[in-house]
């Protein structure tokens, strides 16, 4: 069963198979320990297999928390690590007090669009892009 933790600097080479670069992981992991952002690993067996942070301010949608750079290893997908990440985002968000998060997603993104819709996300801005 996967557990949720807060990102540790052991875990970004694993995070880094996921085609994310490791200044970016390094980036995140540095924002995580100053408390500007939220960064949550998902491990199985004591291995990192995804990923999502949690921008507190500065995010895509003004005020509210930012979701952002979810990410699931491709071999553990479709196994609900995802959804146990956003859930943990949005409980930790809500303890902060937030009352809604935001996130963006691509369009071409079918399945990330898919699992934030089962998880009640809705469209509220169509940008072109």
């Amino acid at each position: 069963m996967p557990t949720i933790r807060a990102a540790a600097d052991d875990d970004l080479s694993a995070l880094g198979t996921a085609g994310i670069g490791a200044d970016r992981l390094q980036r995140r992991l540095h924002l995580a320990k100053s408390g500007e952002e939220t960064f949550l690993v998902a491990e199985v067996d004591g291995h990192a297999v995804g990923m999502l942070s949690v921008r507190w301010s500065g995010g895509c949608d003004g005020g509210r928390p930012w979701l952002y750079g979810g990410e699931v290893l491709p071999q553990w997908r479709n196994r609900g690590i995802g959804t146990l990440l956003w859930n943990e985002a949005e409980r930790i968000a809500r303890r902060r007090g937030a009352v809604q998060v935001s996130l963006d997603v691509e369009r071409a993104n079918g399945a990330a669009r898919r699992l934030y819709e089962r998880l009640g996300y809705v469209i509220m801005r169509k940008d072109l892009a």
